[in-house]
């Protein structure tokens, strides 16, 4: 059987409307229309359940309508592909942290000691660098303050083993100290409070693991509730 397919077709031609709804053979369509003119105006397409009239302004119509489409969905997926790269791109600063979730809170203990003084440094062999962020985006926050204390290499809390740090204005600290010891069976460890204008007082302390000597530390705050 000849492949079915689209033929052009004059409604001149007296091709009967019988004709048209039960010609299932494309090559019988095909001997009746082949003697057709150049100015036809109708097509019929036919398949394996008939033939069917199709004027050419109506197929006109259905091609701008379905090319109007797809240029839709061409340029929804573009914009889809736009999204993701920009949501995908690395962030300038490779130290500012990706989970913005707030930091957890750990006991303030009972050495705390307010008005420790500012500098970053009370000892030597481990060091600290960050960011402060806040939960809002991950944006740093300039002038937070963290206050730090631990114990010296004895184990013994002393004023000599605290300090007041703020963040630069990118959001930034350091601080450097000796790698606390352990005491009374409690794991190393050192404390810290950090306070931020227009955000909640955290109060947390830092692990040192066995082998570390400097570790990045981003602390994550969130902003008060407005009443």
């Amino acid at each position: 059987m000849t492949r079915r397919g689209a033929f052009i077709f004059s409604a001149s031609t007296g091709l009967t409307s019988d004709l048209r709804r039960s010609a299932v053979d494309g090559e019988e369509v095909a001997n009746h229309i082949v003697k057709l003119n150049n100015n036809n105006d109708t097509r019929i397409v036919c398949d394996d359940g008939g033939c069917i009239l199709i004027e050419l302004d109506e197929m006109k119509n259905m091609y701008f309508r379905l090319r109007n489409s797809t240029i839709i969905e061409s340029s929804i997926l573009f914009c889809l592909v736009i999204i993701l790269l920009f949501s995908c791109s690395n962030p300038s600063d490779t130290n500012i942290s990706k989970d913005c979730e707030p930091t957890s809170f750990d006991e303030i203990g009972p050495f705390y000691r307010p008005n420790a003084p500012i500098r970053n440094k009370v000892g030597s062999g481990y060091f600290l660098k960050g960011s402060v962020l806040s939960t809002n985006k991950c944006a740093p926050l300039p002038k937070a303050k963290l206050e730090f204390w631990l114990v010296n290499s004895k184990g013994e809390y002393d004023d000599a083993h605290r300090a007041t740090v703020f963040t630069n204005s990118k959001g930034k600290y350091t601080f450097e100290s000796n790698r606390p010891a352990d005491y009374v069976g409690r794991l190393p460890h050192i404390h810290m409070r950090i306070t931020a204008q227009g955000y909640e007082e955290l109060i947390t302390q830092h692990y040192p693991k066995e082998g570390d000597v400097r570790v990045d530390l981003d602390i994550v705050l969130s902003p008060l509730l407005k009443e």
